[in-house]
C-alpha cells in the first residue's frame, strides 16, 4: 500500500503533543503507479522534525544485495542515529559506494522506473486472469498479493511451501509479517521479472 493524504492527517493527528519518533521507510519511493505522488515525511515539516526518513539505493538499482542506503533526519537525530550504525554497517565498500554516486549522475535511471514496473504490474495482472488467484491491485513496489481463496482452503504457508516444492513457484504467505496466528488465505508474489518469466509461471499457476 502508500501514504495518501487521510493517511499522512490521521497520523499527525496521533503524534500531535506526544513525543513520539517516526520512522518512515520510503524505499519504494520511485515505485508509485497510477499517476498517484509518494507523500514522504519530507514534505510535512510537523512530521520531518521528528522523522528518521530511510531509502535504499539497493530497492532503486536492483542492487539489494549491496546493502547501501540513506536516512534523512534532523541533526540531533543523526548524531545519535550514528552512535548506532557505526555498529551495525557491513558491506559498504567504497567501489559500490562509487558506483552508486556515477548512476545517480542519470536522472533517468531511476526516475522512469516507476513507470516500468507498472507496465510489468500490469501485465502480470492480465496474465493471472487465466488462474483461479484474485489480486489485490499493488498502488506501489513490485509485490502484489492475491487470495487463493478460490483454489483451497489450506493455511498460506502450507499452500506457499506446496506450490515451489510441486510448481516451482515461489511466494510469501502473508501470515508471515504478521504476530500471531492469521489466515486470510492471502500470498505475495513479486512482478520484477522479465516477461517470458512471468508467462511460464502463471501457466504453471493455472493448473492449480
Amino acid at each position: 500500500t502508500i501514504l495518501y493524504e487521510d493517511d499522512i492527517q490521521q497520523l499527525r493527528n496521533i503524534v500531535k503533543g506526544t513525543d513520539l519518533y517516526i520512522i518512515s521507510d520510503e524505499v519504494y519511493e520511485h515505485l508509485i503507479y497510477d499517476g498517484a505522488p509518494h507523500l514522504s515525511m519530507l514534505r510535512y515539516p510537523d512530521l520531518r522534525e521528528r522523522s528518521f526518513v530511510c531509502f535504499s539505493f539497493g530497492k532503486v538499482f536492483h542492487c539489494t544485495g549491496w546493502k547501501l542506503g540513506y536516512c534523512i533526519a534532523p541533526p540531533a537525530f543523526t548524531a545519535e542515529f550514528r552512535k548506532v550504525h557505526q555498529f551495525n554497517c557491513f558491506s559498504c565498500h567504497t567501489p559500490s559506494q562509487a558506483g552508486i554516486t556515477e548512476f545517480l549522475k542519470d536522472r533517468s535511471a531511476y526516475l522512469g522506473l516507476g513507470e516500468e514496473l507498472q507496465e510489468k504490474r500490469d501485465y502480470f495482472i492480465e496474465l493471472m486472469k487465466s488462474t483461479r488467484f484474485d489480486l489485490k491491485r499493488s498502488a506501489g513496489s513490485y509485490f502484489i498479493c492475491a487470495s487463493y481463496e478460490r483454489i483451497c482452503d489450506e493455511e498460506d504457508k502450507s499452500f506457499a511451501i506446496r506450490v515451489t516444492r510441486e510448481h516451482g513457484i515461489a511466494m510469501i504467505p502473508v501470515s508471515a509479517f504478521y504476530q500471531g496466528v492469521n489466515n486470510d488465505q492471502i500470498v505475495r508474489f513479486c512482478f520484477a521479472k522479465r516477461k517470458e518469466t512471468l508467462e511460464r509461471a502463471v501457466e504453471r499457476l493455472a493448473r492449480l
